[in-house]
């Protein structure tokens, strides 16, 4: 991470135009539906773990956690980490964010496969700790 030039997605958002939130969400899906398109789900992907460079690029970080599967629960998971770390820092941006990420998703897996990743991102959503919120 110290060799990436540039700032955590976290600090970036704080202070970027909202036609520039939408382009590095929608470039960041397109690099996660590709990583994720190769069997690759990275684990921990949140504000922290993604570096914005100076052309306005992310980057994922820390592939610590990361594995090789072909689960699309794995996947699911790095999705709905990387909103929830939204929902907690940038509640006012997520849904935004969200979308413009999954239009990048998208074109790079196809709609209907990213129906089925967001629908097992529901699923996730509605287990254990996290369904209290959903239901309030």
């Amino acid at each position: 991470m110290q060799r990436i030039m540039g700032v955590e997605l976290r600090s970036y958002l704080s202070s970027a135009e909202l036609h520039r939130v939408g382009d590095v969400a929608e470039k960041l899906g397109r690099i996660t539906a590709q990583m994720h398109s190769d069997g690759i789900a990275h684990g921990d992907l949140t504000l922290s773990n993604i570096i914005i460079d100076e052309l306005h690029s992310p980057w994922i970080a820390d592939f610590g956690l990361s594995s090789f599967t072909q689960d699309m629960e794995d996947y699911a998971v790095d999705i709905h980490l990387l909103e929830r770390s939204l929902e907690s820092t940038y509640p006012n941006l997520r849904k935004a964010f969200m979308a413009s990420f999954m239009r990048g998703y998208s074109s790079v897996v196809g709609l209907e496969y990213a129906g089925r990743v967001l629908e097992k991102v529901r699923e996730i959503r509605m287990r254990g700790r996290y369904v209290v919120r959903e239901r309030a």
